[in-house]
């Protein structure tokens, strides 16, 4: 390759960072952002659930996630890891995991007991050693 040349990103960008490699279907940011979103923006339509009372500050903590999630995606397209349908992917399996969680810790409360401690129990023989 000539000096200087770069090389193609998956949007179709000359991209200098890195060469044209993805990192796979879906894209795990785009999943795990889209989870976030998708869990906490309705949270934020409820007082009682966000702690926010002041209907100005849920609307700006709701376009502060929005806009954070959109950078992220926007990101993994323009810094060449994934592709547009990637990103889509991902989207699409975070949307369906934070609806299917959410659903899932509402129709059996009894669950949060156990699963808590088995969350609690994986946490402190991982993270919580290093922390």
């Amino acid at each position: 390759a000539e000096r200087g040349s770069g090389t193609h990103s998956p949007g179709g960008r000359t991209a200098h960072i890195r060469p044209k490699k993805t990192y796979g279907m879906p894209s795990t940011h785009s999943t795990a952002l889209t989870f976030y979103l998708a869990y906490i923006l309705p949270l934020l339509a409820h007082p009682s659930h966000s702690g926010l009372t002041d209907p100005a500050q849920r609307g700006l903590v709701a376009l502060a996630v929005a806009g954070y999630w959109a950078g992220g995606i926007w990101s993994r397209v323009e810094l060449g890891y994934h592709t547009y349908a990637q990103c889509l992917g991902g989207i699409a399996l975070g949307t369906v995991c934070a609806v299917g969680w959410r659903g899932l810790w509402e129709t059996h409360p009894g669950w949060e007991g156990p699963f808590q401690l088995l969350v609690d129990t994986i946490y402190t023989l991982t993270l919580g050693r290093v922390l």
